[in-house]
């Protein structure tokens, strides 16, 4: 198999692994809220008819992964516009 596809696939999946990771992380934050407290100094919302509050949201290495996928994905597209440069002419 050719090694710009096997990269460019490669990026591919790892973005869409990070993506994926992204998304079900965001899903699990606003799944648990936090009870209001007073002390906590947290912005208060409105959901289901009550009130609850958040910490802040803590970002994790799913924007690293992501970002890497898509270096990997220039990459591959590079070296496949090297490689078929001679094939145009």
């Amino acid at each position: 198999m050719n090694p710009t596809r096997v990269l460019g696939l490669a990026a591919l999946a790892v973005v869409g692994w990070g993506c994926a990771s992204l998304w079900m992380h965001v899903a699990r934050y606003l799944d648990n809220p936090r009870p209001i407290d007073s002390n906590a100094g947290l912005v208060v919302f409105s959901r289901d008819g009550g009130y609850v509050s958040y910490r802040p949201y803590e970002v994790g290495m799913e924007p690293g992964m992501i970002g890497v996928g898509v270096v990997l994905l220039v990459a591959a597209v590079l070296m496949a516009a090297v490689l078929w440069r001679p094939r145009v002419r």
